[in-house]
């Protein structure tokens, strides 16, 4: 029985993708948990360039800008997402971090065929969240070249140190709980 009271069908497998669900301006965008290497509270959101944490150095990014939405507007919310996978790295700048979430893999739908520009590329699919439609980010656009397109949001120079707010998400081996020690900050998801 689920937790709904309704049957489950024996052996069912249910295959989910989490996500870190995020807000630029009023869309909303989830980028794969997979890719996150930590979340930062910038000391001066408005600060462009790049940020170091944890002894790496990562390009800054406005997410918003990059994807041609109105640029993000700094507030107490604005986080910056520490994304990496294998030597690609970027670090993202949100408007809000809402959280960790599971997406069951059924759920997220291919983009509708009057998507036809780039937007092809930033998104790998699309579901919904709560009562609104938000978009799955595609990983090889996040941490790929940025030159490229002409996209807005190109930043450089040299930011301050921001505080680092939670690590990056612990691997599970077989169905355990991650672990918290005195030493690693309070997690933010």
């Amino acid at each position: 029985m689920s937790v709904h009271g309704r049957p489950e069908p024996q052996g069912a497998l249910v295959t989910t993708i989490q996500v870190l669900m995020v807000r630029c301006g009023s869309t909303y965008l989830g980028v794969p948990a997979d890719l996150s290497r930590g979340v930062l509270e910038p000391d001066n959101p408005s600060s462009e360039g790049a940020v170091s944490a944890l002894g790496i150095t990562y390009p800054l990014t406005d997410l918003a800008g990059r994807l041609g939405l109105s640029a993000s507007s700094d507030s107490p919310g604005t986080r910056i997402i520490l994304c990496a996978r294998g030597a690609a790295q970027n670090a993202i700048r949100v408007d809000e971090l809402l959280g960790l979430m599971d997406i069951e893999q059924r759920r997220i739908r291919s983009l509708p065929l009057h998507f036809t520009g780039p937007e092809r590329d930033w998104f790998a699919g699309l579901y919904v969240f709560h009562d609104r439609i938000a978009f799955l980010i595609n990983p090889a656009w996040l941490l790929g070249d940025k030159t490229n397109a002409g996209l807005p949001g190109n930043l450089t120079g040299a930011s301050a140190s921001p505080r680092l707010l939670a690590p990056p998400p612990a691997q599970r081996a077989s169905g355990e709980d991650d672990t918290i020690s005195a030493e690693q900050p309070e997690l933010l998801y």
